[in-house]
């Protein structure tokens, strides 16, 4: 906090545009200072051959999906034309 303090301190002498420039940038370096970045890797435990495999199995799955749920919806159709 005493960062944001010294820099609230150079704000306050000069005028409105580079104060609110100031302050802007005062409150970036305040938050980037305490707060951490989260990390993006959750399972660092998984390989990137087991991920990958679990993409193409997901992916083999959702074509399978969409093929029957095309035939069904054909035969529905057909079904109502009928």
């Amino acid at each position: 906090m005493t960062q944001l303090k010294r820099c609230l301190q150079d704000v306050i002498a000069s005028s409105v545009d580079k104060r609110t420039e100031q302050l802007s940038s005062a409150i970036r370096q305040a938050v980037n200072s305490s707060i951490l970045e989260r990390e993006h890797i959750k399972m660092k435990w998984i390989t990137k051959a087991t991920l990958e495999k679990k993409s193409a199995e997901e992916n083999s799955a959702k074509a399978e999906y969409k093929r029957k749920y095309n035939e069904v919806k054909a035969a529905v159709r057909q079904d109502k034309n009928e």
